[in-house]
């Protein structure tokens, strides 16, 4: 859980600079009012207007989000979740297709719940969208577990039946599971930024 944490910070970071200097050179005006955000909700000023962020729901923008939420968090999600299959076959147990799947699950529940409670207390910013934020949580933990599950049964393919493909198809299927939920996470927030 502390590792895809960790990576998927660290790459938020990379992107935020990256971004910063990009917008620094193409639409200081725009930097400029990002900045004014960030100090304002710093500043416990809620959440800006929905209208204010349009720009958001333009198409390299769009694609920004839907490759980074859609294709890289899933991948360093899943992989760094799931590790805790070849470790504990690491240790000399033989690992049976229900001990990957049911250690990729434990290890999904456990990221669920550390991601619901982050969720949770930035849901708090706006307590009337919490109870809709805590619903779209359960789904999400379904889903985690899930995935999570999928990759653990891949990781035991490989480790203990040396079948390599078949390792790869479910973890292939597991980081698209989550990606398909990411994505469809990143359309319903992109299609409440566009006007009516």
């Amino acid at each position: 859980v502390g590792l895809g944490f960790f990576a998927e910070a660290l790459a938020l970071v990379f992107v935020v600079v990256v971004a910063s200097v990009i917008l620094s050179v193409a639409r200081p005006d725009l930097l400029t009012q990002l900045e004014a955000w960030a100090t304002e909700m710093q500043q416990g000023g809620g959440v800006p207007d929905p209208a204010s962020l349009e720009w958001l729901a333009s198409p390299l923008a769009v694609l920004g989000i839907l490759l980074f939420a859609s294709v890289f968090v899933p991948v360093v999600e899943e992989l760094s979740k799931s590790l805790a299959v070849p470790i504990v076959g690491g240790l000399g147990r033989k690992l049976t297709r229900l001990d990957g799947f049911l250690l990729g699950v434990a290890a999904g529940a456990g990221f669920a719940v550390v991601e619901g409670m982050l969720n949770g207390a930035l849901g708090l910013v706006e307590p009337s969208g919490w109870a809709g934020a805590m619903l779209t949580r359960g789904g999400a933990s379904a889903m985690h577990c899930l995935a999570s599950g999928l990759f653990g049964l891949g990781w035991q393919a490989v480790i203990s039946e040396r079948r390599f493909v078949r390792g790869a198809g479910l973890a292939a299927l597991s980081v698209s599971l989550h990606g398909l939920w990411n994505a469809g996470a990143v359309a319903v927030g992109v299609s409440g930024l566009v006007p009516p």
